[in-house]
């Protein structure tokens, strides 16, 4: 948060504030489902089962994790459960998937990217060990079946191409440039592991 104060609250205090709310409100804390909005009307938690939501929240409790931990005693328990609900929820053939995306949507070309994006900032952070290897586990699982698609089309014009759905086989016609950004960001994200480094860390 650039801003010096927001609503007279420091940037720390702001996102203090806002990791509470969302932990209260936005994660069901007995699973690991991460609710895609909160209706101040009727006071409920709507369920969206989609990736982008988990891997920001992932990405955002790392970070607390990281700079406010005794602010928020929930983050390991809460970041382990996210992690094992997108492992054991989220993932079809054992790449990531979006139970409630739709490919007609095309907001939703850029769902798994996004969660790529932003789960680094968990598995580089000091959460619990186990989650983050499971979760370490998991994009390695995703990039291979993302590899899979690109060498299925060796020599063909759209070679480096990755559709929407990773679990399965190219399929042409759900495929566009933010499912094959979407790839990318996870190809990224599995070289950031192997070479141990966050991507604002390239440039030290």
């Amino acid at each position: 948060i650039p801003e010096k104060e927001v609503n007279g609250k420091s940037p720390l205090e702001f996102a203090s504030t806002w990791m509470n709310l969302q932990n209260d409100l936005l994660i069901d804390q007995s699973t690991g489902l991460i609710f895609d909005n909160y209706q101040l009307r009727s006071k409920q938690s709507n369920k969206g089962n989609y990736s982008y939501n988990n891997g920001i929240v992932l990405g955002a409790l790392g970070l607390a994790r990281q700079k406010a931990a005794n602010q928020h005693p929930y983050i390991d328990k809460i970041s382990s459960k996210v992690v094992d609900f997108v492992v054991n929820h989220m993932s079809e053939n054992g790449a990531l998937y979006s139970p409630s995306a739709d490919f007609r949507n095309n907001n939703a070309h850029a769902f798994n990217g996004i969660f790529m994006h932003f789960v680094p900032f968990y598995i580089f952070s000091d959460c619990p060990t186990d989650a983050k290897k499971q979760m370490k586990s998991f994009i390695s699982n995703c990039a291979s079946a993302i590899w899979k698609q690109i060498e299925e089309k060796k020599n063909q014009e759209n070679q480096y191409a990755v559709s929407f759905y990773w679990g399965k086989s190219f399929n042409a016609a759900e495929t566009n440039c933010m499912t094959t950004v979407s790839g990318a960001e996870c190809l990224l994200t599995y070289l950031q592991m192997v070479h141990n480094k966050l991507p604002v860390d390239y440039q030290k």
